[in-house]
């Protein structure tokens, strides 16, 4: 029997260790180069796709890059002249694939193949412990290709949103839902038509109304509660009710974005609170100036109150379930303020003129008429006034009438707003007396006994005109007042030593009036109808103004006026027939009858001028410096003056 001793036991457990670890060594040497020589076979080429791979169920794994292109032609032909139905509800649609105009991307579906495995998924692949990688053909899809397609597609599946609404109908409110809508989902439907499926289950999104019904109950419920429950509008002691059927027929919806606005209508309800709060309204009042004598004031104005119907019909809206709103005035600001006023200077009378007329008679009309216009115009500092642009066209509709007008010839016909020159010629003299600027004027076309000489205006509508600026400081404050029998024209502002002296020089270049025929065929032969008494002879007059302010002279000035010979105008007849004379006791012919002054006549007589063929002597002129109301000429009953 041998022994054992802890040596030997020692040396035989080291001597397996060192065996395990060889044998570990080995193992792992083995696995590594059988790892190494499944990567090295399952590497990938560059000539063919790697194992376990589909494209659109097509297994293509290991197949060269040729044979794999012409799989996939085949499968692309062979779907191609297939057809899709697109499915939606209610219906479907078929059409054929060729018809889609649809590019197969085969060359991109094999990149991805080549790409889709890595060598260790090859590796699985070939050991099977790997699922297959699915691709798909991918095709283009060209919107523009396929625009009719999808429009026809949309005709069948669309459905238009029904919006809800709210209106008044026999004075109800009524209400109408909103319904959805539907439309195609063009892009989701181009996703779909990528992979080119058999059937296509159209996709649908639901188009919302932008009103909602929620949005229409809301303005039901306050329309409702504004007619049922209506505030009552009070201003004082004042107090109105509105009845819901007012209130209903005056109620109107407006669409505001995703909501609906309930208001009244505030002409419909206008009526109703004018009837009731009306007579709290004042116009405002333009300051103005009172005129006593030499010295103006100023009259305040006074500010106006209108009311505020849309703001009031407003406030009743939004006071919809209070007890009661406050009927709403505005403020009406006058044109002309007492400030406004105050600040133009109209202080003392600075010039005025007065001419005279017969009482009654049409032209009167019109004077009093053009004054009551005129009367109160302001001219500012530097303002210009113009006649025709103040007082406006003279017509029957503005209350002037038919009066007498120098025409063509100096013959006076009828026109509408004769006489309107006297006032012409009332506001020239109170302008020149007031020492304004003077632009425009014209005289009478012959001398007229009622005005001073040379220093008159005649006006027209388009022509001629009278023009004036006050080239003062201060602004002029124009008084006009025509009674029965004078006109009166002032002119009220600030002195500002201003100061007029004028005079008139004689009379020069004399020419006689005449006897002017005119054949009116339709008279009986050899009669005469005088139809206008003239006989005031033309002449030439000249005058000057100069105006001071204090002692210095500011303007110096001189016109001369031409008046035309007033002529007597008369109509006459065709001539006499001559008749034979009876024959003489001698047998001569009857001798010549002497006339009225012992010589020979045909005794027909010649017109002579009438006795009182005399020119008027010049009106006194008014004092040099601020000349009274009253320095107007004495009245005398000549012709009328030219057009107004």
């Amino acid at each position: 029997m041998g022994r054992s001793t802890l040596t030997d036991g020692v040396r035989r457990y080291g001597s397996s260790r060192a065996l395990i670890r060889i044998a570990v060594i080995t193992a792992l040497a083995v696995l590594a180069g059988l790892l190494a020589a499944a990567l090295w076979l399952s590497r990938g080429s560059d000539d063919h796709l790697p194992p376990g791979v589909e494209i659109s169920g097509i297994d293509v794994g290991g197949e060269s890059l040729d044979d794999a292109q012409t799989l996939l032609d085949a499968h692309v032909e062979a779907r191609l002249a297939q057809s899709v139905t697109f499915v939606y509800p209610g219906g479907q649609y078929t059409i054929d694939a060729t018809e889609l105009g649809l590019q197969p991307g085969v060359s991109r579906a094999l990149e991805e193949a080549q790409k889709s495995r890595g060598a260790f998924s090859r590796l699985k692949a070939r050991l099977g412990l790997s699922d297959p990688v699915e691709l798909s053909i991918e095709y283009r899809v060209e919107p523009g290709e396929i625009r009719q397609v999808v429009g026809e597609i949309a005709e069948l599946v669309d459905q238009a949103v029904r919006p809800g609404n709210i209106r008044l109908v026999d004075n109800r409110i009524v209400t109408q839902e909103s319904q959805p809508g539907f439309e195609v989902d063009n892009d989701a439907l181009f996703g779909m038509l990528r992979l080119l499926p058999e059937r296509i289950d159209v996709p649908v999104t639901e188009v919302r109304p932008n009103l909602t019904n929620e949005a229409i109950e809301a303005a039901r419920l306050k329309a409702q509660a504004l007619t049922e429950n209506p505030p009552d509008v009070v201003f004082r002691r004042e107090r109105l009710t509105l009845g819901p059927g007012a209130l209903r027929r005056a109620l109107r919806f407006n669409r505001e974005g995703d909501a609906i606005a309930v208001s009244l209508d505030p002409q419909a309800l206008a009526p109703r609170l004018r009837r009731a709060f009306g007579r709290f309204e004042r116009e405002p009042a333009d300051a103005t100036f009172a005129v006593d004598g030499d010295g103006a004031r100023v009259i305040p104005s006074k500010v106006g109150r209108r009311l505020a119907v849309v703001t009031t019909v407003d406030a009743i809206v939004a006071g919809s379930g209070t007890r009661q709103v406050r009927a709403i005035f505005r403020e009406r600001t006058p044109a002309f303020t007492t400030a406004r006023a105050e600040e133009l200077g109209v202080r003392h009378l600075v010039g005025a003129f007065t001419t005279e007329y017969s009482c009654c008679q049409p032209r009167v009309t019109n004077i009093q008429r053009a004054a009551a216009v005129l009367d109160g115009t302001v001219i500012g500092p530097g303002g210009t006034f113009s006649l025709n642009e103040v007082l406006g066209e003279r017509t029957s509709e503005r209350g002037f009438v038919e009066a007498p007008m120098i025409g063509e010839g100096g013959k006076l016909v009828d026109a509408v707003g004769g006489g309107v020159s006297q006032v012409a010629t009332t506001i020239f003299n109170a302008a020149f007396f007031s020492g304004l600027e003077l632009i425009t004027h014209t005289p009478h076309s012959f001398y007229i006994s009622r005005y001073p000489e040379g220093r008159e205006a005649t006006v027209s509508w388009g022509g001629p005109e009278l023009v004036f600026r006050n080239d003062w400081e201060a602004a002029v404050f124009m008084r006009v007042f025509a009674s029965d029998t004078a006109i009166t024209v002032s002119f009220y502002s600030s002195r500002l030593g201003r100061r007029v002296e004028t005079s008139t020089g004689e009379r020069f270049d004399r020419e006689p009036s005449e006897v002017v025929e005119e054949e009116n065929l339709e008279l009986e032969p050899g009669a005469r109808n005088v139809l206008q008494t003239g006989g005031t002879q033309g002449f030439s007059v000249a005058y000057t103004r100069q105006v001071y302010r204090g002692d210095e002279l500011v303007r110096d000035e001189r016109w001369v006026t031409a008046y035309d010979p007033a002529n007597t105008i008369v109509e006459v007849g065709p001539p006499l027939e001559e008749e034979e004379e009876e024959p003489g006791p001698d047998g001569e012919q009857g001798g010549e009858k002497p006339g009225k002054d012992g010589g020979a006549g045909d005794g027909s007589g010649t017109e002579e001028p009438p006795p009182d063929d005399r020119v008027d002597p010049a009106p006194a002129e008014p004092p040099a410096s601020e000349p009274p109301p009253d320095s107007g000429a004495p009245a005398s009953e000549p012709a009328e003056e030219q057009p107004a």
